[in-house]
This record gives C-alpha cells, structure tokens and sequence, in this order.
C-alpha cells in the first residue's frame, strides 16, 4: 500500500509541475519565471543582478524592437525559378511602417543583372520595373513585370519614407527565352540592273520566328549583315541556295544590307519583330 501510495504522490507532483511555468532556478535559489519577448527572446532573471528588486520587470530586458520600415518582395515560385521572355511575372511587395511614420512618396521593383547590394539612391539599382506611389503603410501593392530578354534577374523592392529609403532582400528569378516558333520567312534576293532587289524589302514577324535569305542568282553570292537593331546578325546566300535561318528571340527591328560578292553591289532592308 505504501508503495502505491508514494507512486500517486510521485506522479501527481510531475503533474503539479508540468503545468507550471518554467521558472530560473540556480543553486536552489528561485529567481522567477523566465520572460519570452514579443520576438521570441527568452529573458532569464537570474541573469540579471537587479532581479531581486520589488520593482524588476522582465518585459523591460527584452530587445528593442526594429525602429526601421521593412520591404518585402515576393515573386512566386514557380516564376522565380521558369520564367519565360514575354511573359508576365507577379510581382508583389509589403511595405511596413515604423513608428508613426506612414507615409509612402514613392515604392518600387527594380531589376539588375548582377546580385548588387541595395544602394542609396534607387535609381543606381538596375532598371525600374514596377511602381507604386503616395501609399499610406502598411499596404501591399501587387504589379506585373513582362521581361523581354533571357538570363538572370535580381529584384529588389523599396520603399521611401519620411528622408530613409528601406530596402527588400534580392529575389533571383531565372527567365528562359522563347520558343522558336518553327515559322520561317523567305526573302528573296533577285539581281537587279544597277542593285540586288529584296521581296518584301520590310518584313515583319513575330518573335521566336525564323528569317532566310533566298539567292536567286546562279553565279553571285550574296553577303547579309545587320546594320542596326537590338543584337547582330550575318550569313551568306550562295548561287541559287538559301542562306542560314536566323531566328528572332526578342522584339525590336532590324536594318541590314545584302553586298554581291563580286561587285560590291548592295541593297537594304528591315525586319520588324513584335511580341508573341
């Protein structure tokens, strides 16, 4: 019976204790409750030498909390990880306010192509991409961003309040270019009397579509090379042979010029490409 008797007393005291708070004892000596802060620091009183005081309050030894404004950017996963050119990305960001400064003048997502650190000034930060202004914090503002070429991108988001500019961490998104459609344009290339004569002499497609140049001539061949445009290109147009194909993976247009090999005779064109 004795026996028994222990036992329960044993197990209603664990009981008595599991429901306690946990307390910092040292030595024997109980020196209170520990205290948990708003951020998760726990606040030991036996650590503190003024514990013992009538007055002491372990609320009071907690971290101050972060006087600053925070920015946060969010691209969804997926998007962060395959994007693709000419598709859109959402873009969207927290802006959160300290203190009693509210006021937003200007908030926006920019894009580099390097992993920079956040500068001072916004505009030394890549290019602007995205934009909200005159918000009253907290908000959250929500923007698409179409990237038009291929490769990685690091965004960042910022906000300006009051004289401080708060910036968000890097966010890397990964953007794969577009499809090649597998449509092909012919131009045709056709001596003329005093210069070659390019049908059409203006093209225009649709980006991921492919460009050849047809040589209707049986003895010249033909030099092609792009005078203007976003990126450059070249081929050659052997007798009564197409050229290379040259496929178009962004927007813009292009000026080029065909040269005949042996008189040094040339023509120009344009090829026009638009979104898909």
């Amino acid at each position: 019976m004795r026996a028994w008797v222990v036992l329960l007393l044993a197990t209603t005291a664990l009981a008595g204790c599991s429901d306690a708070p946990e307390r910092s004892v040292d030595g024997g000596h109980d020196h209170g409750a520990f205290h948990t802060c708003p951020d998760g620091t726990v606040i030991d009183p036996g650590a503190y030498a003024d514990h013992h005081e009538p007055d002491f309050d372990p609320a009071s030894k907690c971290p101050a909390p972060d006087a600053s404004a925070r920015v946060t950017l969010r691209v969804d996963a997926a998007d962060a990880a395959s994007a693709t050119a000419y598709q859109p990305v959402t873009l969207r960001w927290d802006v959160t306010p300290a203190g009693d400064a509210t006021g937003v003048s200007e908030s926006q997502v920019r894009s580099s192509r390097e992993d920079a650190a956040a500068p001072e000034a916004p505009e030394a930060y890549g290019e602007l991409v995205a934009e909200a202004t005159d918000r009253e914090a907290p908000f959250e503002a929500v923007a698409e961003w179409t990237p038009v070429e291929d490769g990685v991108y690091f965004l960042r988001a910022h906000a300006r309040v009051g004289d401080d500019v708060v910036w968000s961490d890097a966010v890397r998104v990964e953007v794969a270019p577009v499809a090649p459609t597998d449509v092909v344009h012919t131009i045709t290339i056709n001596t003329g009397t005093t210069e070659p004569e390019l049908d059409p002499a203006d093209l225009e497609v649709v980006v991921g579509d492919a460009v050849q140049w047809q040589n209707t001539d049986p003895a010249l061949t033909y030099a092609i090379a792009s005078s203007d445009g976003p990126s450059s290109f070249d081929g050659t147009a052997d007798p009564n042979a197409p050229s290379d194909d040259v496929v178009f993976l962004r927007a813009g247009t292009w000026t080029y010029t065909v040269t005949d090999a042996l008189l040094g005779r040339s023509a120009s064109g344009t090829i026009t490409v638009t979104p898909p």
